[in-house]
């Protein structure tokens, strides 16, 4: 029997419950059980749930409709006692970088994250959502309205997800200050270089940490909260590239970049605090000063993030344990800057997050999507991820089978091939030889200039007959994938897609346009252009 996410205790009695249609007594009234927690028995003549609380409840229907899947004619006889390991188990999908998805794929994605037990969703979001007053900002981008995060809160709550808004509200905030009417609340105006490519960037990323930015945040906030019945509020402020390095020299002078950060996180805190939120935060730039923890504001929640394999969640989650911050941790699937997914590096990270997360006592886990350069990873690449992420955010001392879950439960697979189809080319670049940093060399020939088409040029030693040789196995092993699923024919389009990505040495037009029909089937139109821009 295969269950995910794997429960705490199982045990299978000899016989079956035989009935056709066999009538499922629930009970939430009893003390014994903890929230979220549930007590499964099936029997020859009956199947009872018991539950700490209405979640509880729906989990453990949850499990019985993957039993039933497995076993249509007769129940196995058995009792399952389960509880979840971490009280968040929370996905971050990025909205921002062009892909803001339709309000089905959002439907179809929250029923999938709810029969794996995630109970909290977050739409990372930069400047996708329609604020009143700053349509200059999200005109191209097909932004989320106001009408659609309160019916997307409401299919949420129906399904025990907590939908979370995640405004950032520091850093990473170009799509704003890009434009005119914004460019005087930067902190560097006129650009800067980025610390880590070095690449000089034309247009700010970072907020000054002035009183009219603070207006800015404070009247984005006003209309964004009361979307959303959640407690809770991500205010983003991680990577701020360029603070103390422009206008907050002149107007904050002595001031470090330590004060700069501290200061204008404890009046975001301030402002979320008095709108009645708890305020989640990427705790980089804080860790930064790991002498200065003190200074988070009171009650405020750091959100650990690291997509390394070597990533210092055990030394990170241990200083903020120490300083008294209560925290999440958030890896990531990986998927972003590949074609593929990387999941060679997801099967790494993800388990080691919540390793550290257990043994420090975080909150929960928060497993992250992210669409740097144009979001061009196709959609089923993040399964392989998310899968990984259910079963070890539950159960985080037992391992995950991704292949057949996938197979069982996402795609439907009766030929049980397309689980091991994706795994596998989401290790496709260690398997040639090919593995780079925070990206896939395989997506970079096709993007990222000044790389040339040509592997052998990069001082790669890749065998290019042998590239051929798995493009040729992967494309073959499509044809006997018989998927039952619901969105199977997206899924196929989006699988020759992969293929056809990855053996393009040029973005010609057909290749545009087959993109082009693969992002309408999931996707708005806002940001395709970007998207595409990014071909070279």
């Amino acid at each position: 029997m295969m269950l995910l996410p794997q429960p705490q205790k199982v045990l299978i009695w000899q016989g079956y419950c035989k009935l056709n249609e066999p009538e499922c007594q629930t009970d939430i009234s009893s003390k014994k059980l903890r929230p979220e927690a549930y007590r499964l028995e099936i029997t020859e003549s009956a199947i009872v749930i018991e539950a700490g609380d209405a979640a509880g409840l729906f989990y453990g229907r949850q499990t019985l409709s993957q039993i039933q899947k497995q076993y249509p004619e007769a129940l196995p006889c058995l009792v399952i006692e389960d509880a979840p390991a971490f009280k968040e188990r929370g996905y971050m999908l990025d909205v921002s970088r062009c892909r803001v998805p339709t309000m089905a794929t959002m439907r179809h994605f929250i029923d999938l994250l709810s029969s794996f037990k995630y109970n909290q969703l977050q739409l990372y979001t930069e400047h996708t959502f329609a604020y009143v007053g700053h349509e200059a900002v999200w005109r191209d981008s097909s932004p989320f309205t106001a009408e659609e995060i309160h019916e997307l809160d409401a299919y949420c709550r129906d399904r025990f997800i907590e939908l979370v808004p995640n405004q950032n509200s520091f850093g990473h905030f170009e799509r704003w200050l890009k434009h005119p009417e914004y460019h005087h609340l930067a902190e560097c105006p006129e650009g800067f270089v980025h610390p880590i490519s070095r690449v000089k960037k034309t247009v700010g990323s970072t907020l000054c940490p002035t009183p009219e930015s603070l207006d800015l945040v404070r009247g984005l906030y006003d209309q964004l909260m009361p979307c959303f019945s959640s407690g809770k509020f991500n205010v983003g402020c991680d990577e701020p590239w360029e603070l103390g390095q422009g206008k907050s020299r002149r107007l904050f002078p002595g001031k470090s970049r330590a004060d700069l950060f501290f200061g204008f996180l404890k009046q975001i805190g301030g402002e979320t605090q008095r709108r009645g939120k708890e305020m989640y935060f990427w705790a980089d730039a804080a860790l930064e000063h790991p002498d200065r923890l003190d200074e988070i504001p009171e009650n405020a929640v750091a959100v650990l993030w690291g997509y390394e394999a070597d990533h210092p969640f055990d030394e990170q989650c241990g200083c903020l344990r120490e300083a008294g911050i209560p925290f999440v941790v958030a890896p990531g699937d990986s998927t972003w800057l590949s074609y593929t997914g990387r999941y060679g590096l997801a099967e790494q990270n993800i388990p080691q997050a919540a390793d550290a997360a257990m043994k420090h006592g975080a909150r929960g886990l928060l497993l992250t999507h992210w669409g740097d350069q144009g979001h061009a990873q196709p959609w089923p690449t993040l399964l392989p991820g998310l899968v990984l992420g259910a079963g070890r955010f539950w159960n985080s001392e037992v391992s995950v089978d991704v292949v057949a879950a996938l197979d069982q439960f996402v795609f439907e697979d009766t030929a049980g091939v397309l689980g091991s189809w994706l795994c596998d080319i989401g290790r496709l670049d260690e398997r040639l030889g090919t593995r780079r940093f925070n990206r896939s060399l395989l997506y970079s020939r096709l993007r990222e200039s000044p790389f040339s088409n040509d592997l052998e040029e990069l001082g790669i030693r890749l065998d290019l007959s042998t590239f051929r040789e798995e493009l040729s196995r992967l494309d073959a092993d499509l044809e006997s994938i018989d998927l039952r699923c619901q969105d199977a024919e997206k899924i196929m389009e989006e699988l020759g897609l992969i293929l056809a990505l990855l053996g393009s040495k040029h973005a010609d037009a057909s290749l545009r346009e087959r993109y082009a029909r693969v992002w309408f089937r999931r996707f708005r139109d806002g940001g395709l252009a970007e998207s595409m821009d990014g071909f070279l």
